[in-house]
C-alpha cells in the first residue's frame, strides 16, 4: 500500500472527492460565500499545517523532526510522529502547495458544519489512522496533510447524509466511497482515509453530531 499518491489516476480520484465535497455542501449552503470568508478556526487549522511546510523548505530539521519514520515510532517509541507528520510535506514544492490548498477548501467548509472542536478532532484523529497502518502494517516513511484532509472531507458528506439525506448528498457520498474503494484496490492508502472519513464521520454524526450539520445552520456563527 502507497502513501505517496503519485500518478494521474490517483490525482483525478483526489479531484472527484473534492469535487463531491463541494457539491454536497453546496447543496445546503453557500460554498462560496465559506470559502472567500473562512471561519477564524478553519484558518487557524490551515496556519497551523502551512508555517511548518513552508519552513521545512529553510530548515529541513524541521521534516526530519516530525515526519513519519515507522522505525523511530516502533523502536524508539517517537509516537508524536504518528500526528506531527500531517504538519510537514514529501511531496516537494507542488505537494506542498496542492495538499495547502485542498486544506484551505476542506478545513472552511468544514468548521461551519462541524464546529471547531470536531473538525479539529476529526483532523487529528485522521490523521492517526492514516499514519498507524503505515507504521505498523505496511511501513512507509514521509509527510504531508492529505490523509488527514481527505478524512475531514469524506466526514463531512458522512455528516450531510445523517443530516439531509438530498439525493445530490447521498450521490457525493457514493461517489466518495466508490473511489476509496477503486484506491485501495490499486493500493493507494488514500482510499482508506476516504472510506475511513465516511464512516467515523457517520458514527460521530449519529452519535450527536453537532447541530450545525443541519440544513442551512451553516450561516450560524462558530
Amino acid at each position: 500500500m502507497s502513501t505517496s499518491g503519485g500518478g494521474g489516476v490517483n490525482a483525478v480520484a483526489y479531484l472527484v472527492v473534492v469535487f463531491a465535497v463541494f457539491r454536497g455542501v453546496q447543496s445546503v449552503t453557500d460554498t462560496r460565500a465559506l470559502i472567500l470568508r473562512p471561519r477564524r478556526s478553519a484558518l487557524v487549522l490551515w496556519t497551523l499545517v502551512a508555517v511548518p511546510s513552508a519552513a521545512q523548505f529553510v530548515v529541513p530539521d524541521i521534516y526530519d523532526a516530525l515526519s513519519r519514520q515507522p522505525d523511530l515510532v516502533r523502536n524508539e517509541y517517537q509516537v508524536w510522529r504518528l500526528i506531527t507528520s500531517a504538519y510537514v510535506q514529501d511531496g516537494g514544492v507542488f505537494g506542498t502547495v496542492t495538499n495547502l490548498i485542498i486544506l484551505y477548501i476542506v478545513a472552511a467548509l468544514a468548521v461551519p458544519l462541524w464546529g471547531r472542536l470536531h473538525t479539529g478532532l476529526l483532523f487529528v484523529f485522521g490523521t492517526v489512522l492514516f499514519n498507524v497502518p503505515a507504521v505498523y502494517f505496511y511501513p512507509s516513511e514521509g509527510g504531508g496533510n492529505s490523509g488527514a484532509t481527505f478524512f475531514l472531507a469524506t466526514s463531512i458528506l458522512a455528516l450531510l447524509v445523517v443530516r439531509d439525506r438530498s439525493r445530490t448528498v447521498v450521490a457525493a457520498s457514493a461517489a466518495a466511497v466508490v473511489v476509496g474503494v477503486v484506491l485501495i484496490a490499486i493500493g493507494d492508502a488514500h482510499g482508506t482515509a476516504f472510506l475511513g472519513g465516511v464512516v467515523v464521520g457517520a458514527v460521530v454524526a449519529v452519535a450527536g453530531g453537532p447541530a450545525a450539520g443541519k440544513r442551512g445552520s451553516a450561516q450560524a456563527p462558530t
